[in-house]
């Protein structure tokens, strides 16, 4: 079985400051995670399995940089085909519309954040024996990193078939705002008639990885439900004359469609699991695949807290595996100290009696005397005085810190200058600007096509299409008194 994959590459709301959503960051897909760029890691996961066909989807204002990265890994990878679009759409449902005339065979859809020791295979064998009605397989995870903000693991109300089932099926999902405006969880009754022993997951996170049969594609649409009435229509007429292959396909085409413009594609997903239920003719339906193993780890590297523990695992995973290479001995005592656990560019620059531990340092960075680095990622370009005391920090790209800064569990944008002597614990330093806000001063969140944003489209309970659909069945939407 081949597959197409497809790697959403968004801006990053949520690794800002040092994320492409502020002047001085970089491309999202382009942070590195000990010293290599996050889509660097996807690459690899896709040329364990060789996918045979790889788009990388990232913004028009990133495609260049990204580009570059990939013609440099081109070079060394299996992967037959690489490509890169850049593009102004704003969600992935609509990127993907756009890719379906390339796409000949089963596609993923995959985020450019992830990073993980599960094997691809492992994950390619779940799709392939999936129950034959089954048209997506999503591939969900618990975390078992204890440092990540728990604040930025709350996951999506996700609804479910019991996981002790041979096949688990996604049935629903709302969001937490969906929830929390509405003060109020509600069930379709459709569904609860159909799926009874239905469970509601608070906890389980998803990976935005989904396997796709090509055959979802038939089932989306640009147009409107009237529209797709009477295309529904000339089909049957037309039917009488086709063979067995144009009729099957014919009536997957007639099937119910789910309308995938504007709407990121967790919400098509969500959309293809309703209308398994929703209609009085069942349809195909969504795989559930929780990843159980508490040995095997799954990190999205999509917020500061997961991308400072994806760097600590990735680092661990080095150290293991490479216990027994030495590192280079101080060769006097006034040396700089770098411990087994870190990682330190070839060109950086280390001051004399600098110690750092369990820390990464990037390319062209210069830190000076007598500093003292614990468990930070420090971008490239940083410049660091000297008496310099950082711990659990994010320093991003070309950031200046004059002598005697003291920090801890900081995160400093790019460029910015800290002055001489300070001292902070906790807090986000940014350049000062008028940049991201709209003419109130208010926040412009803008995530793109991220898959792990929230948008702002239609709410998941009133679902205009959703509830249209209800209606034609004869069925309303809840179960109101």
């Amino acid at each position: 079985m081949e597959f197409h994959a497809i790697i959403l590459c968004g801006q990053g709301g949520k690794l800002s400051p040092l994320s492409s959503v502020r002047q001085s960051g970089i491309a999202k897909a382009l942070l590195p995670v000990a010293n290599k760029p996050l889509i660097g890691y996807s690459l690899e996961w896709c040329e364990k399995v060789g996918f045979p066909a790889v788009t990388i989807v990232t913004s028009s204002s990133s495609a260049p940089s990204v580009s570059q990265f990939v013609d440099s890994f081109k070079k060394t990878t299996t992967l037959k085909s690489v490509n890169i679009l850049g593009t102004d759409a704003k969600f992935s449902g609509d990127i993907v519309l756009s890719l379906a005339p390339e796409i000949k065979s089963d596609f993923i859809v995959l985020p450019c954040d992830f990073i993980t020791d599960i094997s691809p295979q492992l994950l390619v064998e779940v799709h392939r024996n999936r129950d034959p009605n089954s048209l997506i397989t999503g591939i969900y995870y618990n975390n078992n990193l204890e440092n990540i903000e728990k604040k930025s693991l709350l996951s999506d109300y996700l609804v479910h078939t019991p996981l002790s089932n041979n096949n688990p099926r996604l049935l629903d999902a709302y969001s937490r705002e969906a929830v929390s405006s509405a003060r109020t969880f509600q069930l379709r009754t459709s569904m609860l008639w159909k799926h009874s022993n239905s469970i509601i997951s608070s906890k389980i996170l998803e990976s935005s990885i989904y396997f796709c049969s090509g055959d979802v594609l038939k089932l989306l649409t640009t147009k409107s439900k009237y529209e797709e009435e009477q295309d529904s229509r000339e089909l049957e007429h037309d039917n009488f004359d086709m063979d067995d292959d144009e009729v099957k396909n014919s009536e997957l085409i007639s099937q119910p469609k789910i309308y995938a413009v504007d709407k990121p594609w967790k919400k098509i997903v969500r959309d293809m699991a309703r209308r398994s239920w929703k209609h009085s003719t069942p349809y195909q339906s969504v795989g559930f695949y929780l990843i159980k193993d508490e040995n095997q780890t799954f990190i999205r590297a999509n917020s500061l807290s997961a991308y400072m523990e994806a760097n600590r695992w990735v680092m661990k995973q080095q150290v293991r595996l490479d216990a027994t290479a030495p590192k280079p001995a101080a060769t006097t005592k006034t040396a700089a100290t770098i411990g087994n656990d870190s990682s330190v560019a070839d060109d950086a620059e280390i001051g004399e009696r600098t110690s750092i531990k369990k820390s990464i340092v990037g390319k062209a960075c210069k830190l000076g005397k007598k500093c003292r680095i614990t468990g930070c990622v420090i971008l490239d370009g940083v410049v660091i005085g000297d008496e310099v005391h950082l711990e659990n920090c994010i320093i991003g790209t070309k950031a200046v810190l004059e002598t005697r800064v003291k920090l801890t569990g900081c995160n400093v944008e790019g460029t910015y200058i800290v002055p001489k002597g300070t001292q902070a614990k906790n807090e986000t330093l940014v350049v000062l600007s008028l940049e991201g806000l709209n003419e109130d001063g208010e926040p412009i969140y803008d995530e793109e096509f991220e898959t792990d944003s929230e948008d702002g489209e239609s709410s998941d309970y009133s679902d205009e299409e959703f509830e249209d659909d209800y209606m034609e069945d004869g069925d309303d939407l809840f179960d109101r008194d």
